[in-house]
């Protein structure tokens, strides 16, 4: 609670929706999936003047986003918005206080370290215990460290994203491999 604001968002009228283009994106759970760490578009925008006449409030850049409520909630996505944008009811925003701590460090901290499954209230639809969450105790290196710390974890990904896609690329060539092996035996040109 003393390194970020925590920040809800806004019901989303039907009548708004589907809005392909606009001023300001208007983030849904849905947006937030993938494996990009940062956010710049979204399915859905809204103007300035719909911001404004609903009272909603817009989401700093550098801020990091989350499901809040729900299903998702369990799959831990989160993003780095790139863009000042609103979110929908079902998101929750952690706007860092101090501008010297880096929103990278603690996306990391969020989506590598920390589980959202911690804090969920049970029931029928699950949901976040802000309560709960803002009297989480994190380490809040120096900024040297801090940008020391997401280097390493950063290269660390790559190597892991890096062996992930030749596993995936080997699969793919076996699969060729066997099918051109069926191929084979089943027309006759190699001998079972």
């Amino acid at each position: 609670r003393r390194e970020v604001n925590f920040q809800s968002g806004h019901g989303f009228p039907e009548e708004i929706q589907g809005r392909e283009e606009g001023e300001v994106p208007f983030l849904k759970v849905s947006d937030i999936n993938g494996e990009d760490v940062h956010i710049s578009s979204a399915r859905n925008y809204v103007s300035k003047l719909d911001v404004k006449s609903r009272g909603w409030k817009q989401i700093p850049i550098g801020s990091i986003i989350t499901a809040k409520i729900g299903a998702a909630l369990a799959v831990n996505h989160r993003k780095i918005n790139d863009v000042e944008c609103v979110i929908d009811n079902n998101m929750l925003a952690f706007i860092l206080k101090k501008k010297a701590s880096l929103t990278r460090d603690y996306f990391l901290l969020l989506s590598k370290v920390f589980d959202l499954n911690w804090f969920i209230n049970p029931g029928a639809v699950p949901s976040a215990n802000l309560f709960h969450l803002k009297e989480l105790i994190i380490p809040v290196p120096p900024r040297e460290k801090q940008e020391h710390i997401v280097a390493f974890l950063d290269d660390e990904t790559d190597k892991i994203k890096g062996a992930v896609a030749l596993i995936k690329s080997q699969i793919e060539q076996l699969k060729e491999y066997r099918s051109s092996l069926i191929y084979s035996a089943v027309t006759g040109k190699i001998k079972i």
